[in-house]
């Protein structure tokens, strides 16, 4: 609900908006698919640097309970991908990198955007029944997000990034279930 009010808004004060015009090609997706690879691996060498040092940040109720029972169930996964991984890789890049980050772009002000958006992408995954890392953590990814936008220029690259990201944490749940919080 938020992006029709964010985009009538920055439409209103004359922004420069990314409506998902950029080039759609295999280039931008493989290249997508191996930024959001990437950050999977480096969020991942987090966590397990967390746990080494003994401490393993607690998800969200929804989060666990997804993640619970996902569990070898095929059905769920495959739903899972498809909202979580897909439609909302989409929507959120299209909001904080197509439409945020872009009107900063067009002030000239990239730099301070990228920091600026990335602190809002965390905290709006803040939740107050999980582990306050985990905000910090999603604002590191934001900021991959929005650098492989800013170096890249096309908005499909961080789509493909953010919808891989999200997607190999399902697929990874539907192999460890209950492990993973």
């Amino acid at each position: 609900s938020f992006i029709p009010a964010s985009y009538f808004i920055l439409k209103k004060i004359g922004a420069r908006l990314n409506l998902l015009t950029d080039d759609l090609n295999f280039g931008s997706i493989s290249t997508g698919v191996m930024a959001g690879v990437s950050i999977f691996f480096l969020v991942s060498s987090i966590s397990l640097i967390m746990l080494i040092m003994g401490y393993k940040p607690k998800g969200n109720f929804f989060q666990t309970a997804l993640f619970k029972n996902l569990k070898d169930n095929t059905y769920l996964l495959a739903w899972s991908v498809y909202s979580v991984g897909i439609i909302t890789g989409i929507i959120e890049e299209w909001f904080f990198r197509g439409f945020l980050l872009t009107h900063y772009i067009g002030l000239g002000l990239s730099r301070m955007g990228l920091v600026i958006t990335s602190a809002i992408f965390g905290a709006v995954h803040y939740s107050p029944d999980a582990s306050p890392v985990i905000p910090l953590i999603l604002s590191l990814v934001g900021f991959c997000f929005g650098y492989f936008y800013i170096k890249t220029g096309n908005i499909w690259v961080s789509i493909a990034a953010h919808a891989t990201y999200n997607s190999l944490g399902l697929i990874l749940a539907f192999f460890l279930g209950e492990k993973m919080v």
